[in-house]
Parts: C-alpha cells; sequence; structure tokens
C-alpha cells in the first residue's frame, strides 16, 4: 500500500497528507494509508527502535563514542592532519565530534580496540 522503497513510502504519506489537508482543512492520515503507516510505526518500533540486536548494543555503542571524544580531545595531534588543521577555527569539541561523526560503525569499533584493547601477546614481539 505504501510502496516498496524507503522514498515511495514517505511520497505515498505526504501525498496523502496534502490530498486530506485540502479537502477538510485538517492534516491527517486516514484510511488505508493511515492504517499502513501505523503498522509500518509500529513495527518499526517493536523491531527496529526498542527491541532490536542493534538496540541492545546502544549503549555499548555511547560508551566507544564518549571514550573515543575523551580520548581525541586529549590526544589531538592524532586527529588527521586535515582536522587538526580545523581546530583553531572551529575549536577542539566541534572538530573532533564531526571527526567520530564521520567514522562508520566498523572503523569507530577498530578505532577504540587499537586505543584501549591491548593486543595479544603475540601480535606484539
Amino acid at each position: 500500500v505504501l510502496g516498496k522503497e524507503h522514498s515511495k513510502r514517505i511520497n505515498t504519506m505526504v501525498m496523502e497528507v496534502i490530498r486530506y489537508g485540502l479537502e477538510n482543512n485538517d492534516i491527517m492520515l486516514t484510511g488505508e494509508i493511515g492504517e499502513a503507516t501505523s503498522e509500518l510505526r509500529k513495527f518499526l518500533f517493536e523491531n527496529v527502535y526498542v527491541g532490536s540486536k542493534a538496540k541492545s548494543e546502544e549503549g555499548k555503542a555511547m560508551n566507544c563514542v564518549k571514550q573515543l571524544f575523551y580520548y581525541y580531545m586529549k590526544h589531538q595531534e592524532n586527529l588527521p592532519e586535515e582536522f587538526i588543521k580545523r581546530i583553531e577555527r572551529w575549536g577542539s569539541e566541534k572538530v573532533v565530534c564531526d571527526y567520530i561523526a564521520g567514522m562508520t560503525d566498523s572503523f569507530a569499533i577498530t578505532e577504540y580496540l587499537n586505543i584501549f584493547v591491548p593486543a595479544p601477546w603475540g601480535k606484539i614481539y
């Protein structure tokens, strides 16, 4: 009903709100599209926002980001050169936040492991 692609679903909902608004001088989703939107919302809350594996890892992810932030605030010399150049203009906090925000999940986890988790002895020698 809403569409198979993300953009199609958004378009369907927006067009329905506009259609209903023009006809009724009110804004809401009704009928089949309203019901489908409610079902989608329910599904997302149950399976993505609240009950998902990703949600259960949220605390760990937040800790990882916080620790990376504190580390790079203390060790700004370890930022990539292009970010170090931005500090004078934008300030350390913003630059460090921008650097971390640009990390993929995999890169952030790898950085965290490299910085905070000791390497096995076999890899040191």
